[in-house]
């Protein structure tokens, strides 16, 4: 009888959440943010306008900040699938902990277009507004795309501590740039919370440093021989 343990074996991959196989994990992933960045136009509402010839365009052309912040709100949860990616290319084995925050993950992701939809009516509409209610709608989305940061760097530091879940032959310069590019991120939306105290539309703004971060760091050269797995 053989002596390996049944989470290693092809029959009871996973049966005691643990395993190699990463298939079921990445679909669910896949699967919820392909979800979310749908739900995220559903927040656009269709546009209540006359008869008169070019209201249309005069309507889109005047109300122009849902569709900046939808397309906003596209590209963050574009940058984050892409971390999430990332840092999966690079995850070798799962254990329970690493389901559980991914799956911590997955939530916070999932509530984005609510919190988006909470920034369509509520946020500010122009440099001049600081009421309440827009400057806790940037803070509430800003804080939870803090905390969707905040979770997948805990799922990069769980899988790379002692090279737990990562190959052992994982550069560290790749640990070290996963770290940062998810750091810069979280970062990001923790100085817009600061900024929306003094103005909330700039606030906005600041997000879009969540893609220039993007472009600011550069993942190092790869190894020269590919990472078994």
């Amino acid at each position: 009888m053989s002596s390996e343990p049944a989470s290693a074996t092809p029959a009871y991959e996973g049966i005691d959440s643990r395993g190699t196989d990463l298939g079921r994990i990445l679909g669910l992933s896949d699967g919820v943010f392909a979800f979310s960045m749908t739900l995220l136009v559903i927040s656009l509402a269709l546009p209540a306008v006359g008869t008169r010839h070019g209201s249309l365009v005069d309507f889109l052309s005047n109300d122009r900040g849902p569709l900046v912040a939808y397309a906003l709100g596209f590209f963050v949860v574009a940058a984050w699938w892409s971390g999430h990616h990332r840092i999966f290319s690079a995850i070798r084995r799962y254990d329970q902990v690493l389901l559980q925050l991914n799956n911590l993950f997955l939530l916070l992701v999932s509530i984005t277009p609510f919190t988006l939809a909470i920034v369509f009516e509520y946020g500010p509409t122009t440099l001049w507004t600081f009421d309440d209610s827009a400057r806790e709608a940037i803070i509430l989305f800003a804080a939870m795309q803090a905390a969707v940061g905040a979770v997948l760097l805990g799922i990069w530091r769980h899988a790379t501590d002692g090279r737990r879940l990562v190959d052992p032959s994982l550069p560290d310069a790749w640990i070290r740039f996963a770290e940062v590019e998810t750091g810069l991120r979280v970062l990001v939306f923790g100085v817009s919370i600061a900024v929306a105290f003094v103005n909330p539309l700039l606030a906005e703004f600041v997000w879009f440093g969540v893609i220039l971060s993007r472009r600011r760091t550069r993942p190092p050269a790869p190894p020269a021989t590919p990472v078994d797995s």
